[in-house]
């Protein structure tokens, strides 16, 4: 809908800017991030976060009791890693 001068000066209470909040469109605020896993990859990237951004707050959910992922599940070198292919 484009208003004409006419239209605009009015002061139609329906094109009333009074009700409008003094802002900016963006304004700076928290980052809230959620991170699944602390496994290799999870840590890395809390890692980076910490070093990278700033006012932001990070949650990581792992299933394990512990750190590491892989790692902790096989209680060492992860099995997967030692697959040789015979062809």
């Amino acid at each position: 809908m484009v208003l004409s001068k006419a239209e605009w000066s009015e002061g139609s209470e329906r094109f009333s800017t009074e009700n409008l909040v003094p802002q900016w469109h963006s304004q700076p605020r928290k980052l809230r991030i959620i991170h699944i896993g602390a496994g290799a990859t999870g840590l890395c990237c809390a890692y980076k976060m910490e070093r990278q951004l700033t006012d932001y707050e990070l949650v990581c959910y792992e299933k394990n009791p512990a750190i590491g992922g892989t790692w902790y599940e096989s209680k060492g070198f992860p099995p997967q890693l030692l697959y040789f292919d015979d062809e």
